[in-house]
């Protein structure tokens, strides 16, 4: 099991961030969400993220650099990590993956809003996103997410 680990007291709390190698079927840049896949009873490569209506099962990450198609690269799975965030994306808002490919977005904590989609609330800003994919500072929880609802 995965946590997030506080490294500093309560006035300054920073946390531990969680990483893994993956490979990237998709050309994929910095601060992009990307979606774990599982093959082989576990998950060694990602795609970039296409859809705001995810599944449960999906474990999603971020990309902590640049990386080619079919090449390997360091993904983000927990912590404080830039995000490649739409212009929705305030400080406090309730983030997962977005409808723009690779993008994540503010998403309601309504459970009537959004009918029967399943939402897995991944991030969290820690600013304001002043651009449409801009990296913005998130803290991060792709495996369990912060909440979620299947309505």
């Amino acid at each position: 099991m995965v946590h997030l680990t506080p490294t500093h007291g309560p006035g300054d709390i920073t946390f531990q961030n969680q990483t893994a190698e993956l490979t990237c079927t998709n050309a994929v840049a910095k601060g992009d969400a990307v979606l774990l896949n599982l093959a082989s009873g576990g998950y060694t490569s990602c795609t970039k993220s296409v859809s705001a209506n995810t599944t449960p099962p999906l474990l999603i990450g971020v990309a902590l650099e640049t990386v080619a198609a079919g090449a390997i690269g360091s993904i983000g799975l927990k912590g404080v990590f830039d995000c490649n965030c739409a212009a929705n994306m305030d400080a406090g808002a309730s983030g997962g993956v977005g409808t723009v490919t690779g993008q994540l977005a503010a998403i309601s904590t309504n459970p009537t809003a959004d009918g029967s989609a399943y939402l897995k609330m991944v991030a969290v800003p820690l600013e304001n996103t002043a651009t449409a994919g801009d990296l913005t500072s998130c803290l991060f929880d792709g495996i369990n997410g912060f909440a979620a609802q299947n309505n």
